[in-house]
């Protein structure tokens, strides 16, 4: 049955998120967002050294904003938007591809009212940038099963930007390399079972997908070519990157804190942050594996979708260090197979009704794709959440932070200044241009040497969040939170206590 949905409801989505998204972008940066932003500065406005152990295409695509609006907020944030609706309107395309424009509008609206991946759409970080990709090298590769005997010409094409693709979800973050390697072993897997059929062999094609690689690589990494003399600060970085991973996080998980995550986190987060709807589409996608391993009988398509879902989340699964923001490459893929289903499910029960009711062929697709979409307003799915609460919080409230913190040190010039900060580099970037003399900024760690200092009374300022789940037992949290002369709320839950 041929959805009923024609293609302006797809654009109207776009439009409306834009709004959405493009009216959220104001607000003092965040934690990771400064991390990113003073990486870009490096690489292409020659800035200090900053935040390389993350590969720089992505970095350099953030870039592209303060270059028209400077290095503000705005600026910074700008361009991820695009991105973020660039990756919605190919999850609509790839339902279309895979069935109709029902389930890719179904999969499309879920994701861009999925809170998890609307707050990252909004902001200087590098996640959306791998799900674009990703979800771009989706379709070129189901676009290419389908037309596996085309020219040569044709097929060079689509080799060097399924290359190209891969080459960039590895280089916007590392763990993109679980989905760029997912689909090329699927590649791989079919190149086999054609060989050299058609006018180009299988050592062709792979000289033409590595050759879409190069080309991205050799542009990700041109500006830090050009300053060859920094290179060498990739070796420290590369070894603080290690030893986190090594390490693990202190994280949240399911109300109870971990040292290091738990396996299952990421089936966790994929309730708390998607409700029933993501699980759903695993559900499903496990489901067509059994089957299609059953039966032996198993399409491309399938294959090239469930490897991207199935093969990054075992991986990070296994990772010591796991974040909910990686999940956002999966949602398009669980997505499609959560819309596949709500659509398949609604089309069987309506055929049931018609076949009772004698139903026009009309009113079916109609009945059948309104309870389909409505299906999305039940409690707990992406939909419902967004409406309950349609907020996108982008503001960290540290400029504020930053300038009570100088008023603070200004007033008491004739001393030193010793400031405790919770992501103690968001306040060092709003001190940036006006960072007293006197002033002494280090990150709060919660350690026994921070508590010791405390309450020793050398600290003039610990800035933190009202409520920490992950250090809210530890007793430096709670020797600040508790013993403080006098405490001003800067923005939300982000206060300074003032400790004399």
């Amino acid at each position: 049955m041929r959805a009923i949905l024609g293609e302006g409801e797809i654009y109207v989505l776009l439009i409306a998120c834009a709004i959405w998204f493009l009216l959220n972008l104001d607000g003092a940066l965040g934690c990771d967002e400064v991390l990113k932003t003073s990486g870009t500065s490096f690489l292409l406005f020659g800035g200090p050294v900053a935040n390389l152990n993350h590969p720089p295409l992505a970095k350099i695509l953030l870039g592209i904003g303060p270059v028209f609006l400077g290095e503000t907020s705005v600026g910074w944030r700008v361009v991820t938007p695009f991105f973020a609706l660039g990756t919605i309107y190919l999850t609509y395309r790839i339902g279309v591809l895979l069935k109709n424009r029902t389930v890719g509008f179904l999969a499309a609206v879920a994701v861009a009212l999925t809170h998890l991946f609307a707050s990252h759409a909004v902001m200087a970080m590098l996640d959306v940038y791998i799900a674009f990709f990703a979800v771009l090298l989706l379709f070129l590769t189901l676009s290419y099963f389908r037309k596996m005997e085309m020219p040569a010409k044709d097929e060079k094409l689509y080799l060097l930007a399924m290359g190209a693709a891969s080459c960039a979800i590895f280089l916007s973050k590392y763990y993109g390399l679980f989905f760029a390697a997912a689909t090329y072993l699927v590649l791989l897997w079919r190149w086999r079972r054609v060989g050299s059929d058609g006018d180009l062999s299988t050592l062709a094609r792979h000289k033409f997908f590595l050759l879409g690689h190069g080309v991205v690589a050799l542009l990700a990494y041109l500006p830090i070519l050009i300053r060859i003399g920094e290179v060498t600060r990739y070796i420290g970085e590369a070894q603080a990157f290690v030893s986190e991973i090594v390490g693990g996080n202190r994280i949240l998980v399911a109300g109870t804190v971990y040292d290091g995550a738990p396996v299952w986190s990421y089936l966790w987060w994929l309730w708390e942050y998607g409700g029933w709807f993501y699980l759903l589409g695993l559900a499903v996608l496990l489901y067509v594996l059994f089957m299609g391993v059953r039966k032996r009988k198993l399409t491309w398509e399938h294959k090239a979708l469930i490897a991207m879902a199935v093969v990054p989340l075992v991986c990070l699964s296994l990772l010591t260090v796991k974040y909910p923001r990686y999940l956002v490459p999966l949602f398009p893929v669980l997505g499609l197979y959560a819309a596949m289903a709500i659509h398949g499910g609604v089309e069987f029960l309506m055929k049931r009704i018609s076949a009772r009711r004698k139903l026009s062929e009309r009113t079916l697709k109609v009945l059948t794709t309104s309870l389909a979409l409505s299906v999305l307003l039940i409690p707990f799915s992406p939909v419902y959440t967004a409406a309950d609460d349609p907020r996108i919080n982008t503001d960290s409230g540290y400029d504020i932070a930053a300038g009570m913190v100088a008023e603070y040190a200004q007033a008491n010039a004739n001393r030193s200044v010793l400031v405790y900060s919770w992501y103690a580099h968001i306040l060092e970037y709003y001190l940036e241009d006006s960072y007293p003399a006197n002033l002494n900024v280090e990150s709060l760690l919660y350690s026994s040497e921070q508590y010791d200092e405390i309450a020793s009374n050398g600290v003039d300022i610990v800035i933190d969040l009202e409520s920490q789940p992950r250090f809210d037992d530890t007793p430096t949290f709670i020797l600040a939170h508790e013993s403080y002369a006098s405490r001003q709320q800067a923005k939300d839950d982000l206060y300074l206590y003032f400790m004399r």
